[in-house]
């Protein structure tokens, strides 16, 4: 067997673009400040309130409020579609019937919303002269302990700065742009001094009157493809039972479960590295479920009429589900090039090979629980994946956090979680009393085996908790009955 469809399909049709048009302000006009600090005593800070006019502008409410934003639209936006195509082979031998089959499908058009304002920090100069202040620091660190962007002739290797003097004389003293600076992440404290009033001279967005400025479109794709086995046994001698086997793969551009496919790119200028396994990609699936009526009471060889509604009307059944785990990555999370908001994605850095990180990234039970990291890689002080800032590698350490105007090397979503695996059984006991009523009993156990199944565990490098998995994919076992009387 062969088949081919081509459907349309209602990527949130209606909500993405309702959502995208009501980010923008429009003739509402709210006032924000920033970085407001103050005692009741002493006067509470001012906040003027807007000045309500006819038309009021993407600048106006700029003026009012750093985080304005603007939504728009693809005036030639299309209904997304998807061609999905399978080619099969199917034998029956006696009572079961084998299949082998291709299946396979190709979205095209699908949802994405673009953030065309991503933070600037190569035109203006900031990146260069970002890096040369946090070697100052670093060095400044080295000599008297204490983190100083500023040149320091006395310092060997201490340089000038050229972009840092025309932005607001306290940015080199505010103890957020000493950390972002510690940290690496340019694009977050670009962000913060434009949204915080303390740029200066120097601008970090191309549209100087609005952070974000997003545009629904149709970007994003997707492919699976497939090889699936299956086994169905008819009913016979009590006995049916279905059995099958997936080996899939799942590449997109998105997740495809963002509300109205507002997903930011890591890095607009650079939109490919968004390309991965899907979060929902799992490689291996097996499944089987049946049932077996027990060859005893009326109609069966094995029967004594006086007992028959006692040792009669005994069915089993049971589901099983044994699929490989959800794909996963590790993390850094860090707004080395663009903003935090839009860095949740950033990878870590390593200097590790695939068969090397294998032996490192993998489900195992701990003294301390089970992890999907090796303790080896853990840092035994704070529990994250990295050593402090400025501080050299801990020993063992193979995860690293990406330099300032870079992004994280690993792959996104290159690792399997745990395998899951479940069994649920059913006893079922039916008692016919006339031809038009009869009473079942029922005993149902889910997850019968009571065997733990794990999500996979922290996965940033900076978090305290990294590579610790804390949560299961089922319950533990569950055993319910049950009397139902039909008539």
């Amino acid at each position: 067997r062969g088949g081919y469809s081509l459907s349309y399909v209602n990527d949130q049709e209606i909500l993405a673009p309702e959502d995208l048009l009501e980010i923008n302000a429009g003739l509402q006009g709210i006032a924000a400040t920033t970085g407001l600090s103050n005692r009741v005593s002493t006067g509470l800070p001012q906040i003027v309130a807007p000045t309500y006019q006819v038309p009021l502008t993407v600048a106006d409410n700029y003026a009012n409020n750093p985080f304005n934003a603007v939504g728009m639209i693809d005036p030639n936006l299309k209904h997304p579609y998807v061609q999905q195509y399978s080619i099969g082979i199917q034998h029956q031998f006696k009572s079961t019937l084998f299949e082998a089959r291709y299946v396979g499908n190709h979205v095209v058009g699908a949802y994405r919303a673009f953030d065309f304002n991503q933070v600037v920090i190569n035109q203006n100069g900031f990146l260069p002269d970002f890096l040369r202040a946090q070697n100052n620091g670093w060095l400044s660190m080295a000599q008297s302990g204490v983190f100083n962007p500023n040149y320091n002739a006395s310092i060997s290797g201490s340089q000038q700065l050229t972009v840092f003097p025309k932005l607001a004389r306290s940015a080199l003293t505010d103890p957020n742009v000493l950390f972002y600076l510690q940290t690496g992440e340019v694009g977050e404290l670009g962000n913060y001094l434009q949204t915080n009033g303390m740029n200066g001279l120097v601008n970090f967005y191309q549209n100087p009157n609005a952070l974000g400025t997003d545009l629904l479109t149709n970007y994003s794709s997707s492919s699976y493809n497939s090889l699936q086995l299956e086994a169905r046994h008819q009913m016979r001698s009590g006995l049916s039972f279905e059995a099958n086997y997936t080996f899939s793969k799942v590449l997109s551009d998105a997740d495809g479960d963002v509300q109205s496919r507002l997903q930011h790119f890591l890095d607009i200028n650079n939109p490919g590295i968004e390309r991965s396994r899907a979060n929902f990609d799992l490689t291996h699936m097996i499944k089987a479920d049946g049932f077996y009526e027990l060859p005893f009471g009326k109609g069966h060889r094995a029967h004594y009429h006086a007992l028959d509604r006692v040792i009669g009307g005994w069915i089993f059944g049971s589901t099983m589900t044994w699929q490989s785990g959800a794909p996963f990555s590790i993390l850094s999370g860090r707004g080395t090039l663009n903003r935090e908001s839009r860095s949740y994605y950033n990878g870590a850095d390593t200097l590790l090979g695939g068969a090397q990180l294998a032996n490192v990234v993998k489900f195992q039970m701990t003294g301390n629980g089970p992890m999907i990291i090796s303790p080896s890689a853990i840092n035994s002080t704070d529990g994250t994946g990295v050593n402090t800032d400025g501080e050299p590698a801990f020993q063992g350490q193979v995860f690293f956090n990406p330099g300032a105007g870079t992004l994280g090397t690993l792959q996104r979503r290159m690792f399997d979680g745990p395998w899951t695996f479940d069994i649920d059984m059913r006893l079922k006991k039916t008692v016919n009393i006339t031809e038009s009523k009869k009473v079942e009993l029922l005993m149902d156990a889910f997850n019968a085996l009571n065997h733990p199944t794990f999500w996979s565990g922290d996965q940033n490098i900076n978090t305290t908790t990294f590579g610790v998995v804390s949560s299961m994919f089922f319950l533990p076992r569950i055993v319910q009955f049950g009397l139902h009387y039909t008539f």
